[in-house]
């Protein structure tokens, strides 16, 4: 059986809601379902500090930051025509550590935070 580009992307971005759903009520604080929706969709008190201040930002940088990761990889694999490729063929990983090295030594990553 061959799957079509569409249905894999579907079935991927449904794989996708479903984990971003499960990862909002998944924390130290347990708070019921209905207590948990309620503060996310413009409750007050401490389920809405939870949920909208916490949870789902730490969901949205999850999932911006796992795009921007692949889209990445993607982008060097295309380059470099190596579907094996890894930021440590062309020196991306040691360039970061050097540099990174270079801004604590010198301290300018305490001038500049963003240096580092």
């Amino acid at each position: 059986m061959e799957f079509s580009q569409a249905g894999l992307l579907a079935g991927l971005g449904l794989a996708l809601a479903l984990c971003c759903t499960v990862s909002l009520f998944i924390g130290y604080a347990s708070i019921p379902l209905a207590a948990a929706l309620s503060g996310l969709f413009g409750g007050e008190g401490v389920e809405g500090i939870i949920m909208q201040d916490i949870r789902l930002p730490r969901m949205l940088l999850g999932v911006i930051a796992g795009a921007a990761l692949g889209m990445s990889g993607a982008a060097l694999q295309g380059l470099l025509r190596n579907p094996l490729a890894d930021p440590g063929v062309v020196g991306v990983t040691t360039s970061a550590s050097l540099g990174a090295v270079v801004a604590l030594y010198t301290g300018a990553s305490m001038a500049f935070p963003l240096a580092l």
